[in-house]
């Protein structure tokens, strides 16, 4: 999920994951964040051996792997870019 969710990123077509319209992160940050939200899938279920995290800790994950440099790839969030999530909700 977090690798769709960043191909937009990686390929130069946005700058940040708030520019990645037509991924389900960019829907995801449209709507208020609650950090005791459950991730709940875009599409099906979540099955019970999945990592049982929040949405909110999903964003910043998703926000921090954007702004690693890999080799290959070209695009990346700018560090001076400010964070998808504050600090504190």
């Amino acid at each position: 999920m977090a690798y769709v969710d960043l191909n937009p990123v990686r390929a130069g077509m946005a700058d940040d994951l708030q520019g990645s319209s037509h991924t389900s992160i960019y829907r995801r940050l449209q709507r208020p964040v609650d950090d005791r939200q459950p991730l709940n899938a875009v599409a099906g279920p979540i099955r019970p051996e999945r990592l049982p995290i929040s949405e909110a800790q999903y964003l910043r994950l998703v926000d921090w792997t954007g702004r690693q440099l890999h080799p290959g790839k070209r695009g990346l969030i700018e560090g001076t870019a400010p964070p998808v999530l504050p600090s504190v909700l």
